[in-house]
């Protein structure tokens, strides 16, 4: 998962950090002149802190939706609601190491419960502030 502007830190999880493209993994850093082009500027990973990835925080949020458990303190879920309420542009696909994943793995979603809706049913989502 990426996002595309600044999360206010008092509404972040500390089980992320949030990375600049130029210090994340190499898949992101050479994805992150396109990715500034389709979500706008200042691309950021949301790493889970384990895998150089988002690959935990959002296994362990649709793991929870398909199992019925609440989400509201899960991180993916708060980092998704600090981006509607501050209007921050996020991307999550599934990167298979195909440089079109990005695009490919993702549909657009227009509020948090299509955004659940789609990671419930293992596809990536991207919104945009407008």
């Amino acid at each position: 998962m990426t996002i595309a502007g600044v999360i206010p830190t008092d509404e972040l999880n500390c089980q992320v950090e949030l990375l600049s493209a130029d210090l994340a993994n190499a898949y992101i850093y050479r994805l992150k002149d396109r990715l500034e082009a389709l979500d706008g500027p200042n691309i950021q990973l949301v790493h889970d802190m384990e895998t150089g990835t988002s690959d935990i925080i959002v296994a362990d949020l649709e793991n929870a939706l398909l199992e019925k458990k609440s989400i509201t303190e899960l991180p993916l879920f708060l980092i998704l609601k600090s981006c509607f309420k501050n209007g921050v542009n996020f991307r999550i696909w599934l990167a298979d190491n195909d440089m079109n994943a990005l695009i490919n793995n993702c549909v657009e979603v227009n509020d948090m419960a299509s955004t659940l809706e789609a990671i419930k049913t293992g596809s990536g989502a991207w919104w945009h502030a407008r």
